[in-house]
């Protein structure tokens, strides 16, 4: 029987898990959405749009190569310091960096200071962002009940989806102003207002409590001195499934951030159609949590794939496909069809990772917050993978309520198939 006070704790973690993944994931996606319609305007030499938008994602790609390196400084914190101690620090550093872009100088008027600024704060939006969710995932497993722990854990994901919805939903004015007042003050709005889920995810993250098992190690003294060492002697085989895993995340950054600028700058769609598929997709993804939870992420993650006898998968496949296919998602798959139709290396780009989805990884003691598996080497046609990409979106978080799983890692490599995960 789960006491009380067991209950109570798993639930304040996983809701400052949630607020953290919030703020994490409307830090990225405000700032992508910025990037794509904004900021070569704002933050870069005037003259050609297209060099100006490259050098746009050139600073949002640093906030990603710093990601790993303050995963290994904020796990390694974590796992000295403690762990409410270094969330509340991920947060604030996380938090202050966006709204301090809020209020910097555009490069009309202070030149290439401005950029330079903007690149130092990018650098540590990816220092805090590498260590806030891996670590709000690990508190809130060790204070999850047994039974109960990928449940808890999979509001850090549900918190990532709530995010991007309020990224978008408070860009969407910003899109419909006029573009003179979008790039001189509008923008700037979205940043300032992270103020506010800020304090209060600080606010709720400064009430917790260390996880017993972790005050238990410490007061055992059986701490390692060097955490990711002994990571690395221990674990290699789950370490390196969960690397190459998370490559896969290279789809979801390119529509986030390419896909926006494609369709507002090339195609014809307007920012708000792309805004509101976003919002919609990721309203979605929630949902997908109760049949995961209710079933088994193993019979959903074989529906996804087509290879489960037990729930008639073609007919409903089909019906979920077409779902994931209608209404605002279809803006995501007409701006990947036209993309692919019309340029090569876009096809180059894609086409590695246009194979079916397969599964969802899990590890038995913690939680890997990307739920989808894409299996290499399959080349889809424009329209498969345009439907994959829309799918993708909505389906994000699909294993966030499971079970935990086990991986056979077998035969894994950079370009082979990730094998279907079976049930733990």
């Amino acid at each position: 029987m789960q006491s009380t006070r067991t209950v109570a704790r798993a639930r304040r973690a996983a809701f400052a898990s949630f607020l953290g993944g919030t703020l994490e994931y409307y830090d990225f996606f405000v700032y992508t959405t910025a990037a794509s319609l904004i900021f070569g305007r704002v933050f870069f030499p005037a003259g050609d749009p297209t060099a100006a938008l490259i050098q746009s994602f050139a600073v949002l790609g640093v906030g990603y190569v710093f990601r790993p390196i303050g995963a290994f400084i904020f796990g390694h914190l974590g796992d000295r310091v403690g762990r409410k101690n270094t969330l509340v620090a991920t947060l604030t550093i996380m938090g202050a960096s966006t709204f301090l872009i809020g209020v910097l100088p555009t490069f009309q008027t202070a030149g290439y200071l401005a950029p330079i600024l903007l690149v130092v704060l990018r650098i540590l939006q990816g220092l805090s962002a590498g260590g806030e969710t891996a670590g709000a995932s690990t508190l809130t497993v060790e204070e999850s009940p047994e039974g109960r722990r990928a449940f808890y854990a999979s509001f850090t994901s549900s918190g990532i989806s709530a995010g991007i919805v309020l990224a978008s939903l408070v860009f969407l004015p910003v899109a419909a102003l006029p573009e003179a007042a979008r790039d001189s003050w509008g923008w700037r709005v979205p940043f300032l207002l992270s103020v506010v889920v800020l304090i209060v995810a600080y606010l709720v993250r400064r009430r917790l409590e260390e996880p017993e098992v972790f005050v238990d190690e410490k007061d055992a003294h059986r701490r390692a001195r060097l955490p990711i060492v002994e990571l690395f002697r221990s674990n290699p085989k789950a370490f390196l499934v969960v690397v190459l895993m998370s490559l896969v995340i290279v789809i979801n950054t390119f529509m986030q951030s390419f896909g926006l600028a494609y369709a507002t700058q090339i195609s014809t769609l307007s920012p708000a159609d792309m805004l509101w598929t976003s919002v919609a997709g990721n309203v979605l993804a929630v949902v997908w949590g109760q049949p995961v939870h209710r079933r088994g992420p193993g019979d959903i993650a074989e529906l996804e794939s087509g290879h489960s006898d037990d729930w008639g998968p073609r007919a409903l496949l089909a019906c979920l496909r077409k779902l994931c296919g209608g209404g605002p998602t279809e803006a995501e798959r007409v701006v990947v069809e036209d993309a692919w139709a019309t340029n090569d290396e876009f096809r180059v780009i894609y086409s590695w990772t246009g194979g079916r989805r397969v599964g969802i990884i899990r590890n038995r003691e913690t939680t890997i917050d990307r739920m989808d598996v894409y299996a290499t080497g399959d080349i889809a046609t424009p329209e498969e993978f345009g439907q994959e990409v829309a799918d993708f979106n909505i389906g994000e978080p699909l294993g966030a309520y499971g079970d935990i799983l086990d991986v056979d890692a077998d035969g894994l490599g950079w370009w082979g198939h990730i094998p279907l995960c079976r049930r733990s």
